[in-house]
């Protein structure tokens, strides 16, 4: 929407349009090229990433791993 050419002060560049919602320039060139040619709806859409390795802790491991790394070292153990 911010690079509609129709819009009061004309369309934002890809570039403008990076730096005010915060990504980075390819993000917002490859986000507009899915708006223009799939739509709004799937231009917003995460993809499934293919390749993806699963995931090794679920939440409840995450968790256990933070507070272990954020805890005191054992005696005997330095950080």
């Amino acid at each position: 929407m911010l690079a509609d050419g129709n819009r009061l002060g004309g369309g934002l560049t890809d570039a403008m349009i990076a730096n005010v919602v915060s990504v980075d320039k390819a993000t917002s060139e490859h986000v507009r090229k899915r708006f223009v040619l799939e739509g709004m709806e799937e231009a917003i859409e995460r993809n499934d990433q293919e390749n993806r390795k699963p995931r090794l802790l679920d939440g409840a491991g995450e968790t256990m791993l933070v507070k272990l790394t954020c805890s005191e070292p054992p005696d005997g153990y330095s950080e």
